[in-house]
């Protein structure tokens, strides 16, 4: 929706351009009617007649380099990203589900830990800055820029997500953690069920009652999969004729840090194993889709580079999609590969041909 607007707005100054007979009688700051036309036959990515982007980096033409801009189209990402944030912060202040419990369970009878092994802000470090540096260090090892942001939308989008259902399934659950009879006896309440009910408005007991799933373990698998996955796509694991072991031991190393997250989980006795399965799952399951949303499958030689979404992406309209080697436009040597799409995607210094 932004992108359209930017668009009219420019298709708007363009018929504006059009009123008048010369460029002279056209007041300061309107482009005049060869600023739309006088490249059209060098074969430039074009939309209605926006001009050429030579032509979007003049002051005057700022909405039509905005609507052009590689990354305008990625703008409605944030902003989602930002909605599912604040839906779910506004999910963990609803009251959860009050459920009762048997006396003398032997599963609620956990001690309470003081000091938690990865209390929340270091959750916060590990599943958002951690990635967050590393991501633009995996770019910059094999000398390319491009897709750091995109690769930081997809993160945003799979942390986002994962927290949203996570934070819905334990309001929706209720379910007791072990630790629960400790929490009782802190606060001087009786373990004894009878009365139950007038403990679920109990604000110092609300914690308590988010045991399912683990929000610690679909945070962390949904940072370490969109790493593991980007690993995954720069090292071609999975691209024939490049698959190696010690590739599939690289791109697997971060799950070795959400696992040992999870793990904590049931040694500070906050979640069960059940818990930590279901939240590891969803928050993997988030990594993948986001990933395969943004960028190419794994098994494509240029898995690595973004989905184009911007027309300036896009490869030319008079390119063959079927047949011999394919000139990259960016120049350099073209790769041969299988692909499974409509057309070559492109990438600096590499092309695919569909086979």
């Amino acid at each position: 929706f932004f992108r359209k607007s930017l668009l009219y707005c420019v298709q708007i100054r363009s018929r504006e351009a059009s009123r008048w007979k010369t460029e002279q009688d056209a007041p300061p700051g309107v482009p005049s009617e060869a600023d739309f036309t006088k490249d059209r036959d060098r074969n430039q990515p074009r939309l209605w007649c926006l001009g050429t982007p030579e032509q979007m980096g003049r002051p005057r033409n700022f909405l039509k380099w905005l609507a052009y801009w590689p990354y305008t189209t990625f703008l409605e990402d944030l902003v989602l990203c930002g909605i599912v944030f604040g839906t779910s912060a506004l999910i963990s202040l609803v009251p959860p589900s009050c459920r009762d419990w048997v006396a003398g369970d032997p599963t609620l009878n956990h001690p309470f830990a003081v000091h938690e092994a990865v209390p929340n802000s270091l959750l916060v470090v590990l599943c958002l800055v951690v990635p967050m540096v590393t991501l633009p260090v995996i770019r910059l090892l094999q000398f390319r820029s491009s897709g750091v942001y995109i690769a930081a939308i997809t993160l945003l989008q799979a942390l986002s997500w994962a927290a949203l259902i996570t934070n819905a399934i334990k309001v929706f659950e209720g379910r007791l953690r072990p630790d629960w009879f400790d929490r009782l006896r802190r606060l001087g309440y009786s373990t004894d069920p009878d009365g139950w009910q007038a403990l679920c408005k109990v604000r110092q007991l609300r914690d308590g009652r988010l045991s399912f799933p683990s929000g610690h373990s679909s945070l962390m698998f949904a940072a370490c999969g969109v790493l593991c996955l980007q690993l995954m796509a720069f090292t071609h694991v999975l691209v024939p004729c490049s698959r190696r072991c010690w590739k599939i031991v690289l791109c697997l190393s971060p799950f070795i840090l959400s696992a040992w997250v999870a793990c904590t989980r049931t040694l500070d006795y906050r979640h069960n194993f059940d818990d930590i399965s279901v939240g590891s799952a969803i928050g993997l399951c988030c990594a993948v889709l986001f990933h395969h949303f943004y960028f190419p499958p794994l098994w494509q030689p240029n898995c690595e580079y973004p989905v184009p979404r911007n027309p300036l992406q896009d490869p030319p309209p008079d390119q063959p999609t079927l047949g011999g080697a394919i000139t990259p436009p960016m120049g350099g040597t073209p790769t041969f590969g299988l692909t499974t799409g409509t057309g070559p995607r492109w990438g600096p210094g590499a092309a695919t041909v569909d086979v």
